[in-house]
């Protein structure tokens, strides 16, 4: 039965990325590219190190909250998100403003195994000024998918985000 209530707060989270991500963004926004691929190379950074504590660092205080530790977070990437923890490659893609403080960041990796993986970053802009990540979803890209154009588009990661919303929304409400 919690469960059931966590998928049904997972759902109602991506519904309100697309809504964000369909809104314009607001004059004066303007996200730093080189900060936002700073932090995710450093988390990535952190996972390939074996760093529980440094990886946990770059989270947003909310995605904290769900973890009863670093290792407890840690452990859940390595069973869950493992072309996050141990990527061949990573390549960034397109940056969007979802609104002051919110910007979804999409990266293309290449897991240990070869495998092509769209993964669409949240980032949070904290009080201080600080960048970290609120969330992370991925989805396992088809093989003619696997290779960003040269110039990608804004309409690259609203097509991402659409794709990765549809599938999670449609699994959680399954399971439920």
């Amino acid at each position: 039965m919690r469960a059931n209530g966590l998928y049904h707060v997972i759902a109602a989270g991506l519904v309100a990325l697309l809504v964000q991500l369909a809104s314009p963004a607001r004059a004066g926004d303007s996200p730093d590219p080189a900060a936002v691929q700073a932090l995710i190379s450093g988390q990535i950074e952190a996972f390939r190190a074996d760093d529980a504590e440094s990886a946990y660092g770059f989270a947003s205080p909310m995605a904290q909250a769900r973890f009863a530790s670093p290792q407890s977070f840690f452990d859940m990437v390595v069973k869950r998100y493992r072309p996050v923890y141990r990527p061949r490659s990573v390549r960034f893609g397109t940056l969007q403003a979802l609104g002051a403080n919110d910007l979804a960041q999409e990266v293309i990796l290449v897991d240990d195994e070869g495998v092509s993986w769209a993964a669409i970053y949240t980032i949070e802009k904290q009080p201080d000024g600080t960048l970290k990540i609120s969330g992370c979803s991925l989805m396992r890209l088809p093989d003619q998918q696997a290779r960003l154009d040269r110039d990608p588009g804004a309409a690259s990661l609203r097509i991402s985000v659409d794709r990765l919303a549809r599938r999670d929304v449609q699994e959680l409400l399954t399971e439920s």
